[in-house]
């Protein structure tokens, strides 16, 4: 299947979090039709590894969505993935707490395009 690409010029929110203190920007760019296209994730005072991980993962997952990934899988993998920083989260109204920032990433994708998309 053919990429989709994201036009020049498109909607994106950004979710500012704490999870177990450690403070991200998450960035979540949509398609036209509101579909997550894009995903881009900053972490303040990380260390370079865990910015790098992070990085690396946001790449990965913007690929796989513009080849047509279902959002789905994504959700199930990456849910309840335990590594620090984990605990609570401040900053989001719909997750309280995460087992690590994939997690957290994981339940803002299912509570914000998953849920949504149901009948």
């Amino acid at each position: 299947m053919p990429r989709k690409e994201l036009p020049n010029r498109r909607k994106s929110w950004t979710q500012k979090v704490k999870v177990g203190g450690q403070t991200l920007h998450i960035t979540f760019s949509e398609y036209p039709d509101g579909h997550l296209g894009e995903i881009f994730v900053d972490c303040s005072k990380a260390g370079s590894a865990l910015r790098a991980l992070l990085h690396t993962l946001a790449i990965f997952l913007s690929i796989g969505l513009q080849y047509n990934v279902p959002l789905r899988l994504y959700v199930e993998a990456m849910k309840g993935l335990h590594f620090e920083p984990s605990g609570d989260v401040n900053g989001s109204p719909e997750v309280k707490q995460a087992c690590s920032i994939i997690d957290f990433i994981a339940q803002q994708i299912e509570e914000t395009y998953l849920k949504r998309d149901k009948p």
